[in-house]
């Protein structure tokens, strides 16, 4: 119906915007991800060392 056309083209237009948004989203996403796995590794990393000198130490007092 030739009436409906305009409301159907609008309908159309905020379905694009929300998929372009959403491709904005899935980026900032994938960086904060990106971000939280090197934080991830530093701080098992600290955490290994901090275990190795506790280690160290019962060792010491063994």
């Amino acid at each position: 119906r030739p009436e409906e056309l305009a409301e159907h083209l609008e309908v159309l237009r905020r379905d694009r915007e929300a998929l372009v948004g959403s491709g904005e989203t899935s980026e900032q996403l994938r960086g904060e991800v990106t971000a939280l796995e090197a934080e991830y590794r530093a701080l098992s990393q600290r955490l290994s060392e901090r275990r190795r000198q506790a280690a160290l130490a019962l060792e010491q007092d063994v």
